[in-house]
């Protein structure tokens, strides 16, 4: 169980099956990781975040083809 957590956590798109997108990552990221481990008002701040500044840029792309180049440019 808790090497099926650690995959999942660090290597999220593989955890939800069938999901390549980076919206995709992002909704089970949000729905599996952030309310479990953090405060309500840390989880709801993270999935703001991820929804009004990241997902309008990369929502529909491959999660894998994401770099730190794409990051870099995104902050």
């Amino acid at each position: 169980m808790l090497i099926a957590r650690t995959y999942a956590f660090l290597m999220p798109w593989k955890a939800v099956p069938g999901a390549a997108t980076f919206g995709q990552v992002v909704d089970h990221f949000v729905d599996a990781y952030c309310g479990e481990h953090n405060r309500v008002s840390t989880a709801k701040e993270t999935e703001r975040l991820l929804r009004t500044v990241f997902i309008p840029l990369w929502g529909d792309r491959d999660f894998a083809g994401i770099g730190k180049r794409d990051v870099l440019n995104a902050v």
